[in-house]
């Protein structure tokens, strides 16, 4: 499949997030910084290849902030969700937010996205207007802001789940699993597991969503690889698209065993349009290919996600935006959040001892570190829930 050879034939490269903090080092205490994108080494540009004859667009260059800039003033860390529409020219010609921000703020974020020049993205070798999921992390003290892109000036792809959402934004479907069967486990009692058990499955469908060529990609529990290889085999599948036209394509499905988990599993249906996650669904996800992280850090031992914590008041306004770093044992550490004060710094790092994880795994299966972004609302007095933002 196209998407397959657009991602998997080269190993994808990371950013050594010491050497990152080493470059910006006297960036800030100068506080004129050139934006930390992740899209280091322009002049490196590789053409990415197509998927299903789309290219996406990437940026060229990245604009400099200077010492004033308006957009480095935040009281509080953000976390900005939106979607830039670049012309024919490689121009940005407008944005959109997914989060409700003042007219000053957005003429702002609009100003500076409108420094940006890309190169635009194509259809079957024509230029064509596109539109962009990107996401912008706002430090309050005035650290480089991390801005993430679906493709990187030097054709990476560092965030998946980014990258996947542009090409369903420019008219790819990519593959979509709708029931999957029964699957048994012998595990039992105590979670206390740091890498959890798995099968990865190598799926090929027709352009029926009927699979055609099931095979085991990577395991760290064969006993149970047969039975999984079989239930793929009774899955339910809607097709990739190009448009509303169906094509074969190929994929993988991961299954990941949670002991907490009541086995043999509940067969499970997803609707289209439901967006709810819980354990259930996390143990069961196709994935359009193994770019970068097989899975990102995998919450446990909480109900709904909440956390029995009190929001400390004057941390932050209506909710608070936290950064963490979880390492390859799955402990939480607090890198930035809420409005900076002691207050906030004392919540997430409380917040951080509380929160207990599965590690991120690599497209290899190993457990890696990993950097993410929550979102934590007070739920009553004495709870507060949270937003695990990788998943969405």
């Amino acid at each position: 499949m196209a998407m397959q050879s657009a991602i998997g034939q080269s190993e994808q490269r990371s950013l050594d997030s010491s050497v990152i903090a080493g470059r910006f080092r006297d960036m800030r205490r100068a506080l004129v910084a050139h934006l930390f994108v992740l899209l280091l080494w322009s002049g490196l540009t590789a053409k990415p290849e197509a998927v299903f004859g789309l290219s996406l667009a990437y940026p060229l260059d990245v604009p400099v902030f200077q010492e004033g800039d308006s957009l480095f003033r935040c009281g509080e860390d953000e976390y900005i969700r939106l979607q830039l529409r670049i012309d024919k020219k490689g121009t940005v010609t407008n944005l959109t937010l997914n989060d409700v921000v003042s007219d000053a703020r957005l003429g702002e974020y609009t100003t500076f996205f409108r420094r940006f020049r890309f190169h635009p993205g194509n259809r079957d070798g024509v230029d064509i207007a596109q539109l962009l999921p990107v996401t912008l992390y706002l430090f309050t003290d005035h650290r480089p802001p991390i801005l993430t892109v679906p493709i990187t000036a030097d054709g990476r792809v560092d965030d998946p789940g980014l990258y996947w959402q542009a090409l369903e934004l420019n008219g790819v479907t990519l593959p979509q699993l709708r029931k999957f069967p029964s699957y048994h486990s012998t595990l039992l009692g105590a979670d206390t597991f740091i890498q959890l058990r798995y099968v990865l499955v190598a799926v090929d469908l027709n352009r029926w969503g009927v699979p055609s060529r099931i095979s085991l990609a990577r395991t760290n529990y064969p006993t149970f690889a047969g039975q999984i290889l079989n239930a793929v085999n009774w899955g339910e599948y809607d097709p990739g698209r190009t448009d509303t036209k169906a094509v074969a394509s190929s994929c993988f499905l991961l299954v990941t065993f949670f002991p907490a988990m009541q086995y043999p599993s509940r067969p499970f249906r997803v609707e289209a349009g439901d967006t709810v996650l819980d354990i259930e669904r996390l143990a069961v996800r196709l994935l359009p290919d193994t770019l970068g992280y097989l899975s990102g850090p995998i919450p446990r031992l909480a109900t709904d996600w909440t956390y029995p914590l009190s929001a400390t008041p004057g941390a932050w306004r209506h909710h608070g935006i936290f950064r963490y770093k979880i390492d390859d044992q799955g402990n939480a550490y607090l890198v930035s959040g809420g409005n900076g004060s002691a207050a906030a710094w004392q919540f997430g790092t409380s917040l951080s001892t509380t929160m207990r994880f599965y590690p991120a795994t690599d497209k290899r299966g190993n457990p890696v570190s990993f950097e993410g972004v929550v979102k934590v609302t007070p739920k009553g007095k004495s709870n507060v829930r949270v937003e695990f933002l990788w998943f969405q």
